[in-house]
């Protein structure tokens, strides 16, 4: 850089009012233009063949769930706090968070206010990549934390073995962020796209952002706003397939909780972990926080049903199609309730972007069906659920079809694979033995018995009461919660089997379910009982385990 240009830089940051975010950028792009006289962009270009293979950042957080995915971040200090640890081995560190759970670890490699560099980085990726991981527990995905302004650091992320790079809305233009964006995905890195207003998170999901973190700080003032998350989450409500995570001010697991119930998918921590004594015990406490659970009326036999479950707030609405039901409902019947709740959400039908939501890949993960069903019921609740057992798929399909279900559930024995069959997700059942404190089995042994029988294919998984005589479904009793909680633990699952409004707030707390279903838990004398149905709602979805 000429002698002119450094006096001119020096000028500018000496006697402009210029906010902590604008002296960062420009000295950003002081640094940058400095790397490009040492090693050129195209001599970056030419190392892209030997460059580490790439996790997607997306897929990566999905997987984790049922548990909040946490991305821990390393960073010695910061502009607002000073030094945090300045003296911290950044691999070690982030081995560290890896070996607790993290899905992410964000490494930052801004050296003037942050006093990270790019070797942070790479020694992060070479000592993760020492290690074995599989598809059980894969490598957590690096993310290049930084103020990336320009294509030179797009490359340079790649190289040293970023999976993701950040990309803060607040310094780029809009061609400016489409033309990363685009150059990041072309090396195989899907970025994290840093908001912290509504127009920027407008800016960001406009532009095709699909994981988008809300910053609570302030990057002008760096003052902290904790309402941030939720306020811009409910902005980027109906955007598709769109994952939110909370950044910045996160302290606890209270902190998680309040993020993920507002709308977040997924926690950013940094400055909490870097302090802890313990961040391994921090970053175990933060996965295990689970959002309110999902709520499914089984059994309504009339439009009444349906609309005192869509009063209620239910997320979804169960038709039994099952001739041996008392429940059981004809086609011609089930077409006026659908009619019904479906005009009561303001859609004949749900809208094309969110069926294309529902019609994904039959063999993807039971935590992204999961993610994606979530997501489709915040937009358009509550779906319709059929409820079939042991039906042909020809009689289910052209039920499908006439009455316009949303999702069906197999109740019965079939094989995994008929999921591949029916035209909309499938919700299987797992029957569980009943709780019987004479099973001798150990609860692990009867864990993995439950988890060898699933395989791809469904949408997701019910975990259901049968009795010894072999009744499958409605028996009114429940199944052991301690298995439950084990299997939830490894799969988001929906659970049913005697639940009841007096005890569904325990079974919350006890096993920690994707989803809970009820049909005579709700009932008084065979009929939906307005007052239970509201009860149970409420008491499901505001147990002391969720917010």
């Amino acid at each position: 850089q000429s002698t002119w240009g450094q006096l001119n830089y020096a000028f500018i940051m000496a006697t402009t009012q210029l906010t902590i975010l604008e002296r960062i950028v420009i000295q950003r792009r002081q640094d940058v233009e400095a790397a490009k006289q040492t090693v050129s962009q195209q001599r970056l270009m030419e190392q892209l063949a030997d460059a580490p293979e790439c996790i997607n950042l997306a897929n990566r957080l999905r997987c984790e769930y049922p548990s909040v995915p946490v991305m821990a971040e390393v960073k010695r200090a910061s502009p607002s706090k000073g030094d945090i640890a300045p003296g911290i081995d950044a691999a070690a560190q982030a081995f560290r968070y890896a070996e607790a759970g993290a899905a992410a670890i964000s490494v930052l490699t801004e050296p003037n206010w942050f006093k990270g560099t790019l070797q942070d980085m790479l020694g992060s990726r070479l000592l993760l990549d020492s290690r074995q991981w599989t598809s059980e527990r894969p490598r957590p995905a690096i993310l290049r934390k930084d103020f990336i302004i320009d294509a030179y650091q797009v490359y340079e992320a790649r190289i040293y073995g970023a999976d993701t790079i950040l990309l803060i809305v607040a310094c780029l233009s809009d061609q400016e962020l489409k033309e990363l964006m685009d150059l990041s995905r072309e090396l195989r890195m899907e970025p994290l796209v840093e908001v912290a207003n509504e127009v920027e998170m407008e800016r960001a999901v406009k532009l095709g952002a699909r994981v988008i973190g809300i910053n609570n700080r302030d990057l002008h003032t760096f003052q902290m706003d904790m309402t941030r998350t939720l306020r811009l989450a409910q902005v980027a409500a109906d955007a598709d397939d769109v994952f939110l995570v909370a950044l910045s001010g996160i302290v606890s697991a209270e902190d998680v909780k309040r993020f993920v119930n507002g709308g977040a998918n997924a926690v950013l921590v940094g400055e909490s972990l870097m302090r802890s004594s313990d961040p391994g015990s921090m970053i175990q406490a933060f996965r295990a926080v689970r959002p309110k659970p999902l709520v499914k009326i089984c059994g309504c036999k009339t439009v009444e049903d349906a609309m005192l479950a869509v009063e209620s707030g239910a997320d979804f609405i169960g038709l039994i199609f099952v001739p041996s039901s008392r429940r059981c409902v004809t086609a011609e019947v089930a077409s006026t309730i659908v009619s019904a709740v479906r005009q009561s959400r303001g859609a004949e039908t749900l809208s094309r972007d969110v069926q294309g939501m529902l019609n994904q890949d039959p063999g993807q993960s039971y935590s992204e069906w999961a993610w994606r069903i979530q997501k489709v019921v915040s937009r358009s609740r509550p779906l319709i659920v059929g409820v079939f057992q042991n039906q042909l798929i020809d009689e289910i399909n052209q039920i499908v079809t006439q009455v316009g279900l949303d999702l069906i559930q197999l109740h019965g024995d079939e094989p995994f694979s008929v999921a591949a069959t029916v035209s909309v997700p499938v919700i299987k059942v797992l029957h569980v033995q009943a709780a019987d404190s004479t099973q001798e089995d150990t609860l692990q042994n009867r864990c993995n018995n439950v988890l060898e029988t699933v395989e791809t294919g469904p949408a997701v998984l019910l975990l259901d009461t049968m009795l010894k005589g072999g009744q499958k479904g409605g028996t009114g009793l429940p199944f052991d919660w301690d298995l439950g909680r084990m299997i939830a633990g490894q799969l988001p699952v929906m659970v049913a089997g005697g639940l009841t409004p007096e005890n569904v707030r325990e079974a919350v707390i006890e096993m920690s379910p994707w989803a809970v279903d009820v049909a005579g838990g709700v009932e008084t004398d065979g009929t939906k009982d307005l007052f239970k149905v509201k009860k149970f709602v409420s008491e499901a979805k505001f147990s002391e385990s969720v917010v």
